[in-house]
C-alpha cells in the first residue's frame, strides 16, 4: 500500500478523494478484519441456515 501511495503522489493524500479513501482503507483492513472464531461462527451459521449476525 505504501507504494500505492506513492506511485499516486500527492493525490493519493488529497483529503476525500476516491483514491485516499480506497487506499487508506485497503491500509486498515488486516486490522479490522474479524478473527478466525467469527469467522468459523459465522460459516456455521451459515451453513445451518441461521442468522449470521446476532439481531
Amino acid at each position: 500500500m505504501n507504494e500505492a501511495m506513492t506511485l499516486a503522489g500527492g493525490i493519493a493524500y488529497r483529503d476525500n478523494s476516491r483514491l485516499d479513501v480506497l487506499l487508506r482503507d485497503a491500509r486498515a483492513a488486516h486490522v479490522m478484519a474479524p478473527t478466525t472464531d467469527l469467522l468459523y461462527t459465522w460459516l456455521g451459521r451459515a451453513l445451518l441456515d441461521q442468522p449470521i449476525l446476532d439481531s
